[in-house]
C-alpha cells in the first residue's frame, strides 16, 4: 500500500518528512511561489493552534503563525525588492503580502493543498518517467520492459 495519494502527497508524515509546495501567482496580489516545508503533524497543529489562542493580541498571533511557517519552511524563492533572497524569518514572513502569507499558513497546516505547476509534468511525461525507471531497476531498457508488461 502506498504512503502517497494519486497527487503524491503522503497519507502518513513520516519524521523529517519535507515536500515541495507551489502557490500560483494572483495578479495583483502576488507572485508564485517555490517552497519546500515539513507538513504539520496533528500534534504541531494543535500546538500551534493553542498557542494562537492564547496570545493577547491579533498581532501577537499573528507572531506565533510567523514562527510556526518559520518551522516548518525550510525554503523558499521569495526576494526582497533588490531581487536579493529573502531570509525565512519571523519578520521577513510578518511582512508577507496578507493573502499570500494565509495561503502558505494554510498549506503548512494542511488545511489546503498547494497548486499545480504550469511547468509541471504531463500524464505522459509521468507514465513515460515511470517505465524509464522501472526498466531501470530491472536492468533493462525502456523498450523491453514496455514490450514485456
Amino acid at each position: 500500500m502506498s504512503e502517497r495519494n494519486g497527487d503524491g502527497f503522503p497519507a502518513y508524515i513520516h519524521d523529517g518528512c519535507t515536500l515541495d509546495g507551489y502557490i500560483a501567482e494572483q495578479s495583483g496580489l502576488y507572485p508564485a511561489v517555490d517552497f519546500k516545508y515539513r507538513p504539520a503533524i496533528r500534534q504541531e497543529r494543535t500546538v500551534f493552534y493553542e498557542r494562537i489562542r492564547k496570545a493577547p493580541s491579533g498581532a501577537a498571533g499573528d507572531k506565533e503563525v510567523a514562527q510556526a511557517m518559520k518551522h516548518q519552511l525550510v525554503s523558499w524563492d521569495i526576494q526582497d525588492n533588490n531581487h536579493n533572497a529573502l531570509a525565512i524569518t519571523p519578520p521577513n514572513i510578518l511582512r508577507l503580502q496578507p493573502a499570500l502569507f494565509e495561503r502558505l499558513w494554510e498549506i503548512i497546516v494542511g488545511n489546503q493543498g498547494s497548486d499545480a505547476r504550469p511547468d509541471g509534468p504531463t500524464d505522459n511525461e509521468e507514465e513515460s518517467m515511470e517505465v524509464e525507471l522501472n526498466a531501470a531497476l530491472e536492468d533493462s531498457t525502456p523498450e523491453d520492459y514496455t514490450a514485456k508488461n
